[in-house]
């Protein structure tokens, strides 16, 4: 059969098949390295053979015949495995891609959208090559779903798929900072071994004895016995000396309170003297000293707690009692002298009480 009809319809810029014989088409053998649906070299077609042209009485007419290898040729004149042109077009972006494969599969934008459960929009976008218009960061993987489902592998066009954005861009490498760090390495490793070599290889002086040290031809001195107890009535340092009772400034007064008191402390007559008042309160002793003899009054006595000369006066009286008190020039207290008791006359026994007698 003449291919004449084949040479015309075949679509511009790729090699018609060869023309079928008697019995059906002749198919090349393939390429080697060239299997189904890929190639060497960049492709968007499957291999013809995977879809063998029919036999017999199919092609008894030309026209028919004309129709089928048309229809079969469409999509596949940019890359062949029997010759023609076998570089897609450059400028052919990731949308054409995927608009072509969805037409070819004979699908719908709609029907897409169901199966991945994507937005319409999102689809549309793809195909058009907005970007923009699609979430930050999700234009990559969307694309990379929407081939998968047409069965189209995006590796075989990576200038297209570039342009996609998401790229990570890559600093040239720089030759300078290379050599640099390369000889930093170098050098941190020479240092390594260095010091593994020091600390392994014992050095020359390790393996011979020590000299010895004039030190050790000395005689050891021995430290100096510990002083003896001081036997001294003087306490030591930090100790707190309690304050004398009676010195040449006078005897001494200390009143500590546990309520509110007024004291009154006065000279005697023939000494002289000032005459000293003072509100006690709780928590604020009254310490001082008296050259003399002396008064002492206290308005509430029994809240004070009065000691003179080292010496507690125990003046027995109750709160709210005033209590006064007279005392020498060495703080002893003059207690006042009681009247002896009046010894009373012996009664006769009540009559009464005991009865009247036999």
């Amino acid at each position: 059969m003449p291919n004449a009809w084949w040479t015309a319809s075949a679509p511009a810029g790729g090699s018609a098949p060869p023309a079928p014989s008697s019995t059906g088409w002749v198919w090349p053998r393939p390429r080697p390295g060239w299997r189904a649906g890929t190639s060497s070299r960049r492709t968007i077609c499957r291999a013809p053979w995977r879809t063998p042209w029919p036999t017999g009485a199919a092609w008894t007419t030309g026209a028919s015949a004309a129709a089928t290898a048309a229809s079969s040729w469409i999509g596949c004149s940019r890359s062949s495995p029997w010759g023609g042109r076998d570089e897609m077009r450059e400028d052919e972006t990731v949308g054409q891609i995927l608009h072509d494969a969805r037409v070819a599969k004979a699908l719908s934008r709609e029907i897409l959208a169901v199966e991945l459960k994507l937005p319409l929009r999102h689809i549309e976008a793809i195909e058009s090559d907005d970007w923009e218009a699609l979430p930050p960061g999700r234009s990559r993987p969307l694309a990379r779903q929407l081939a998968e489902r047409l069965g189209v592998d995006l590796e075989f066009h990576t200038g297209a798929f570039h342009t996609v954005p998401g790229v990570q861009e890559l600093a040239p490498p720089d030759p300078r900072q290379e050599r640099l760090e390369r000889l930093v390495m170098g050098l941190l490793t020479a240092a390594s071994i260095l010091v593994a070599l020091w600390l392994v290889v014992p050095g020359p002086s390790l393996g011979r004895k020590p000299l010895p040290s004039y030190l050790t031809a000395l005689p050891r001195s021995m430290p100096p016995p510990p002083p003896p107890p001081s036997t001294s009535p003087y306490p030591v340092l930090g100790e707190l000396l309690p304050e004398a009772p009676l010195n040449d400034q006078g005897a001494l007064i200390s009143l500590r309170s546990l309520d509110t008191c007024d004291v009154r402390l006065e000279p005697l007559p023939e000494v002289g003297g000032p005459v000293q008042v003072r509100t006690l309160r709780v928590s604020e002793p009254w310490r001082l000293r008296v050259k003399g003899p002396f008064i002492l009054r206290l308005d509430n006595a029994g809240v004070v707690n009065v000691e003179v000369a080292g010496v507690r006066i125990p003046h027995g009286q109750n709160v709210g009692e005033v209590w006064v008190g007279s005392f020498d020039a060495e703080g002893r207290w003059l207690r006042p002298v009681l009247p002896p008791p009046v010894a009373a006359d012996p009664q006769p026994p009540d009559e009464e009480e005991y009865g009247t007698p036999p």
